[in-house]
């Protein structure tokens, strides 16, 4: 039996678009390291990495294509698996990634190509999720690298079983014979040009269930079984829409994608991107919009292979996904939102355009309505029980009104880099390592810089994975946007948490944020604000600054990366606002300049244990961890 070619589409594609976003933190520590100019040459150099699939083509056929492409993402996973992460890895998968997915636009059956993309993402959604959203193929976990290592095979079989020649194509010794390996050769040639800004849309929100979860303030459970729901229900809109008949009906599908799509990208990105209730829904209708406007825009037909504008296609998702995080860096003139809003016309445009072909698909049955709705069914079924069994439980932290026990409470600060160590690999393990041998008690972990969904982290959502690796609860709020942000991480009662934006400066590219969380000991209540401040300028702080010292009373600690220096301005402010300096004058905090800019600094009324303050060494991140201990009774004289 033949197993269906959307299904063998969806094998390549799952792993490809997984290696894709195993590139980004390794680009990120580019920007980091050699600077923005260098990036943009690494950037133009990957992008013209898919180009390579048109010499390919003439030459061989679309067979051949299909399993180069295939084999390349093969090579470049093994060498991973037997190296490890690295950043010379990370770029070159960031290539082959993009030229896999070129190979497999021009060489696929067009037909199946739409559903065999969208059902790619649900099983890369699945994967991602079993894995609390940290890609297996940057772990060293045993369980990752025995998934890593099986990918490999299936996707070497996938391609070889939708290589192989399909009955009825063509006569043998037909002079078309290296063309009818694969079932109809070439999709239309406009259409292909949207399943690069289609990705770039699903992997920044649509299949993020990092971002969906820190936006909805949902757990990631929850988040990740509502995603793939709305997968499968967007694999059903796709087939009702391509069962539509030519002309006004597909022009006022198309029409629809047009008005709503841009719409709802814009609005659930960008630093006053939507949260709450109302994500859920908008994600929903965002994921319906784009499957269908695929579903119209990628058909049979047209002259060519389309690889070309399949290359366009891929070039607009770099382009759209580093704006989109660069926009958060450099003054580009554009928000993020405006390019996940371009990225989402795309598609759109390009269906409508198509809506006047001739020859389109005939209006599909009722009974082939129903015998479609079955993979995508069969996916939630298989798929649910799956994940209810390997993602962590509910970790979000609420109040309870609870004491501390007593005998101290040891307060961290700690900049997790996006969960990216100085050696440009994420590595959410190492910090969580770091901070087990900090946290040797009841503990209170406040982290700046995480990742919910950010695509330089990988899309992992770095506060779920170190509560569930920790044993511990999480508290998160955005700052930059909803994907980024702060959190806090705890294995005590607190009495309140809540964040609140810091106030905004002109010179500050990325808004600021608070993350206050309260707790009860020895007859008082704690408050512990972490925060991140402005590393562009000093006014821009001096202002973040003032919202911070509005908060601040007796029994407050102000914990995190301020980005002063001693003596400077913004800390004379604090500790003429009342606040004290737990770490009385220690080391550096920020190897790289030999800095000290990470801070704890207390209320009047906090009492530490003497001798408590300590920065830990570690390489997990760029900065060093700090902590103190709050005497809650009985402490122990430092720890």
């Amino acid at each position: 039996m033949r197993p269906p070619r959307f299904l063998l589409i969806a094998l390549i594609a799952a792993p490809a678009f997984e290696t894709l976003r195993f590139a980004f933190p390794s680009l990120a520590h580019l920007a980091d390291t050699a600077g923005y100019v260098p990036l943009a040459g690494v950037i133009a150099a990957l992008a013209l990495a898919p180009l390579l699939v048109l010499p390919l083509r003439r030459l061989a056929g679309p067979a051949v294509v299909l399993l180069t492409g295939a084999g390349a993402l093969v090579a470049v996973r093994l060498a991973v698996l037997v190296h490890g992460p690295a950043v010379p890895l990370g770029v070159a998968a960031g290539a082959v990634a993009l030229f896999t997915t070129a190979c497999l636009l021009s060489a696929a059956p067009p037909a199946a190509l739409p559903y065999g993309l969208q059902a790619g993402a649900a099983v890369d959604l699945v994967v991602r999720l079993c894995f609390t959203t940290w890609d297996p193929i940057g772990q060293r976990s045993l369980p990752a690298l025995l998934f890593s290592g099986a990918v490999p095979l299936v996707l070497a079989l996938a391609a070889a079983r939708l290589a192989r020649p399909v009955p009825g194509t063509a006569e043998p010794g037909d002079a078309a014979a290296r063309d009818r390996t694969v079932a109809v050769a070439g999709a239309a040639t406009r259409g292909l040009i949207a399943v690069g800004p289609w990705f770039a849309l699903h992997l920044v929100i649509l299949t993020n269930p990092a971002a969906l979860a820190a936006a909805a303030g949902l757990p990631l459970r929850s988040a990740g079984l509502l995603l793939l729901a709305a997968q499968a229900t967007t694999l059903l809109a796709m087939r009702a829409a391509r069962a539509l008949p030519s002309g006004t009906p597909r022009a006022i599908t198309a029409g629809a994608s047009l008005l709503g799509l841009p719409a709802v990208s814009w609005a659930l990105t960008g630093p006053d991107g939507a949260v709450g209730p109302v994500v859920v829904p908008l994600v929903v209708l965002g994921g319906w919009l784009a499957g269908i406007a695929l579903a119209l825009a990628v058909r049979p037909g047209g002259a060519g292979s389309g690889t070309l504008t399949a290359w366009v296609g891929l070039l607009a998702l770099v382009v759209v996904v580093f704006g989109y995080q660069m926009s958060y860096l450099v003054p580009l003139g554009l928000p993020g939102s405006a390019f996940a809003a371009l990225a989402a016309a795309v598609p759109a445009l390009t269906a409508l355009a198509g809506v006047r072909e001739r020859g389109g698909s005939r209006p599909a049955s009722w009974a082939a309505l129903r015998a479609a709705s079955w993979p995508p069914l069969g996916l939630v079924l298989l798929a649910a029980p799956v994940l209810l069994l390997a993602m962590p439980a509910d970790r979000t932290l609420s109040g309870t009104g609870e004491p501390v026990p007593a005998g101290g409470l040891r307060v961290i600060s700690y900049n997790i880099h996006e969960g990216t160590a100085p050696s440009g690999r994420l590595d959410p393990e190492a910090i969580a390592a770091t901070l087990e041998r900090l946290a040797d008690g009841p503990s209170v972990i406040l982290l700046q810089e995480v990742g919910r969904g950010w695509p330089t982290s990988g899309t992992t959502d770095l506060a779920t994975w170190l509560a569930e690796r920790l044993g511990m609860r999480m508290a998160y709020t955005r700052a930059a946007e909803n994907a980024f942000g702060l959190a806090v991480l705890t294995d005590v009662p607190v009495v309140d948490v809540r964040g609140a934006r810091l106030p905004h400066h002109p010179d500050a590219l990325q808004d600021r944020a608070v993350l206050q969380i309260s707790v009860r000991a020895a007859n008082r209540t704690y408050t512990l604000a972490g925060t991140h401040l402005s590393h562009e300028s000093s006014v821009a702080r001096l202002r973040e600054i003032d919202g911070l010292l509005a908060r601040v009373r007796d029994t407050t600690l102000v914990v995190g990366d301020l980005n002063a220096a001693p003596g400077s301005p913004e800390i004379a402010r604090l500790t003429g606002g009342g606040l004290g300096d737990a770490g009385d004058a220690g080391p550096a905090t920020f190897p790289e300049t030999g800095e000290r800019i990470d801070w704890i600094l207390t209320g009047r009324a906090v009492e530490l244990v003497p001798g408590s303050h300590r920065v830990a060494e570690s390489v997990a991140s760029d900065h060093l961890p700090i902590s103190v201990v709050i005497r809650t009774g009985d402490a122990p004289p430092s720890r």
